[in-house]
């Protein structure tokens, strides 16, 4: 069997794995969200906020009676992978909330970051370790295939190495920027319902202590409620 040939098996191997992996990746719909416009009243953007907010997700502000010292607390919804909306809209792909938040917010800012470790983290998955596991395999069938018998063991020696190898490597990297990712999707989360209230120039106002519980929802101005 000639290097040719194997070289050949190798790069079809390589092909059709990746070719696998990209049609196993799962289709996401993306939602179209809008924001009125900035000239918009005051009644229309409190219903688009009550149409874009994320259902069951809740703010609180615990006090310390004795200290006056505040914790702030959110209550993430358990499918933070499927937001739903309060419009009835399902958000699965959380770069879609960018046109609802100011660009240099925080909400902004850990989607670009999502973004770029969520990439990482499949790339590193999909494609790193299938291509480490086909190119290292066919470096090891090629060195079983020498010739000269002295050459055998140490290109088989590095096939292992690039198996091994980049079988390891691209499993730590890729759990390291899922972890990033997942890290930066509870930032998105958390900081969304402020960003997209400054977005629609909505203010928050601080409701009455009771019983040392605090919630905050957004209000028209200093003295109406929302």
């Amino acid at each position: 069997m000639s290097m040719t040939f194997v070289s050949r098996c190798v790069l079809v191997c390589c092909v059709g794995f990746l070719s696998l992996c990209s049609a196993g990746c799962s289709f996401r719909p993306s939602a179209h969200l809008r924001l009125p416009p900035p000239n918009a009243s005051f009644r229309k953007r409190v219903k688009a906020f009550q149409e874009l907010r994320i259902k069951k997700l809740h703010f609180y502000i615990l006090v310390d009676r004795r200290t006056g010292q505040t914790l702030n607390r959110v209550k993430r919804p358990s499918d933070w992978y499927a937001l739903e909306l309060g419009n009835g809209e399902k958000v699965y792909n959380i770069k879609d909330l960018t046109p609802l938040v100011p660009p240099d917010s925080k909400t902004a800012r850990s989607i670009r970051n999502y973004k770029h470790n969520s990439r990482v983290g499949a790339l590193s998955f999909g494609i790193g370790i299938p291509a480490a596991g086909v190119i290292g395999t066919g470096v090891m069938i090629a060195g079983l295939f020498q010739k000269d018998t002295n050459l055998i063991l140490p290109i088989f020696g590095v096939g292992v190495a690039v198996f091994l190898g980049g079988m390891i490597g691209s499993t730590v990297m890729g759990f390291v920027h899922k972890g990033r990712a997942h890290f930066y999707r509870g930032e998105i989360i958390t900081s969304y319902h402020p960003d997209l209230l400054k977005k629609l120039q909505i203010k928050i106002k601080r409701m009455p202590e009771i019983g040392g519980l605090q919630q905050q929802r957004p209000t028209p101005g200093p003295s109406t409620e929302y």
